[in-house]
């Protein structure tokens, strides 16, 4: 009897200790949700489509956060987290399963990103049609918390303050068509 109260009592501290970690996490504002496992980097597969090396012709699209990143993010086909897909649904370069710069595994195929900590969603469309230029899509950003202190812009790769496509604080840029290859996503939290 007298080893299984010792087992017991520190069974209990170490469930406090997890307690007082959860809220002070909370409490910080850093917990973040996800429905989903972290997305593992690929970058064999990556580096096909988003290098100079790039061996299969594609021209992207290719993203990177310059603030933000995937992290506790959900990357599904629907606004629904539908789960049934068998193959990836974007590339990941990062091994730090952070996720900063990724590619759709098909640039065909639509996506959504949905940063729950920020109250925004990107929506991908792939498979514009353009007689002229290869790889178009359609950028849209959906900020659906009303509340969220989270601003969230995309630049296109030609750089300068035209160059920002989409933005949750600009209503005429809620959506773009393009066919450039390298987009630029910042996610910003806003001074108060």
């Amino acid at each position: 009897m007298s080893i299984q109260k010792p087992s017991v009592l520190a069974v209990a501290w170490i469930l406090v200790a997890a307690l007082v970690q959860f809220v002070l996490v909370a409490a910080d504002e850093q917990a973040i949700c996800s429905t989903q496992p972290p997305i593992l980097p690929d970058f064999d597969h990556y580096r096909r489509f988003c290098s100079n090396g790039n061996i299969d012709g594609r021209a992207g699209p290719c993203f990177s956060h310059e603030s933000g990143s995937l992290y506790g993010a959900d990357v599904s086909t629907t606004v629904k987290h539908n789960s049934e897909d068998k193959e990836p649904i974007i590339l990941v370069r990062n091994a730090d399963l952070v996720g900063t710069a990724f590619t759709p595994y098909d640039d065909f195929k639509d996506f959504v990103i949905d940063y729950h900590q920020a109250g925004i969603r990107f929506h991908y469309t792939g498979g514009i049609y353009n007689p002229k230029v290869e790889s178009c899509h359609i950028l849209r950003l959906e900020k659906y918390d009303p509340d969220s202190d989270y601003r969230m812009y995309i630049r296109y790769n030609d750089g300068g303050p035209e160059a920002i496509g989409v933005d949750t604080d600009d209503d005429n840029k809620l959506s773009s068509s393009t066919c450039l290859a390298d987009f630029y996503i910042y996610l910003d939290k806003k001074k108060k």
